[in-house]
C-alpha cells in the first residue's frame, strides 16, 4: 500500500517551481467544505519540515464550491482564462494541454 508521504513527494515533485496560489474546485457539499477548513487548518499550523503543507510555500489557497460554470465565472474575476481550464463547460476534461506536456517532459 502506498504511503499519504509517498503520494505527498511525488505530487510535489510533479508541481511547478513556484506555487503562488492553488485554485480547489469543488462541488457544493457541505461535507467538502467542512473537509477545505480542516485543511486549512493543518495547513497553517503544520511544522515547517519537508513534507508538511508549508514547506510548499503556498501562501494563497482558495477554495471554489459550485458548478462548473460558477466556478468558471469566479475564475474569470481572478484573471484566470477559462479557456486554459482543464476542463470544458459539460464537464469534459481537455487532455490537449496535458499530452503536450508529457511529450516536452518525457523526451527533453
Amino acid at each position: 500500500m502506498i504511503s499519504v508521504i509517498t503520494i505527498f513527494k511525488k505530487v510535489q515533485a510533479a508541481s511547478p517551481t513556484r506555487i503562488v496560489c492553488v485554485h480547489a474546485c469543488w462541488p457544493n457539499s457541505q461535507f467538502l467544505r467542512v473537509f477545505a477548513k480542516i485543511f486549512m487548518i493543518r495547513a497553517t499550523t503544520s511544522s515547517t519540515k519537508e513534507g508538511s503543507y508549508s514547506s510548499m510555500k503556498i501562501h494563497k489557497v482558495k477554495f471554489h464550491f459550485g458548478e462548473n460554470m460558477e466556478v468558471q465565472y469566479v475564475f474569470k474575476g481572478y484573471g484566470i482564462p477559462v479557456e486554459l481550464s482543464p476542463m470544458t463547460g459539460s464537464g469534459k476534461i481537455k487532455l490537449s494541454y496535458h499530452k503536450q506536456w508529457l511529450k516536452i517532459t518525457v523526451y527533453h
